[in-house]
């Protein structure tokens, strides 16, 4: 078992998160990495990027103990093609095979995953970068595209992948969520 968030963030879900029922957590997960059902994973020290971590930083210093650390999260969607998308996505990706996983995820905080791009893109604008972040950590709008934050999750079962479909479904939802960003903040 791992810790909880040491400030206190993590809480039960006790309403509706974004794509999930009131009090539902279970999530999924898309790794290159194999997992046996009951495996807990805690989430500490993720490697950054050399060319991501002002990113990082920049979420880091605007949380105020809103959820869980980026720099010490698992992340999870609430739709297992969301996952495989995100992850083919990855700048080194290096085209291991992808394995998805229902997982459950305590407290799970949803944040608009369309945003960590929108804040690549408005580097050195500071006030159009506040208000990315401020946006990321307490969303207002209708995003479609979510990531879920937790300190530790469960692997219940490993799936099979979603069809072609699935992943033009989450790539939609994706691109819907880049142009709200873009429009808001070009």
């Amino acid at each position: 078992m791992c810790d909880e968030d040491a400030n206190g963030a993590v809480e039960a879900a006790a309403q509706a998160l974004p794509g999930l029922a009131a009090g539902e957590n279970t999530l999924y997960h898309a790794s290159t990495s194999v997992y046996a059902p009951g495996v807990a994973l805690c989430g500490r020290g993720r490697v950054v990027p050399d060319a991501n971590v002002w990113i990082e930083e920049e979420f880091e210093m605007s949380r105020a103990g809103r959820s869980s650390s980026r720099l010490d999260a698992l992340f999870a969607g609430a739709d297992g093609a969301d996952c495989v998308k995100f992850l083919v996505a990855q700048r080194g990706y290096d085209h291991k095979p992808i394995h998805l996983y229902r997982v459950e995820m305590p407290a799970p905080a949803p944040h608009p995953m369309a945003l960590i791009d929108a804040a690549r893109r408005n580097r050195g604008r500071v006030d159009a970068l506040g208000e990315i972040v401020e946006e990321y950590w307490e969303p207002i709008r209708a995003w479609r595209f979510w990531e879920y934050l937790g300190c530790a999750m469960t692997v219940v079962e490993k799936l099979e992948l979603p069809s072609a479909v699935m992943l033009a479904g989450a790539s939609h939802r994706n691109g819907l969520d880049r142009d709200l960003a873009a429009r808001l903040w070009p």
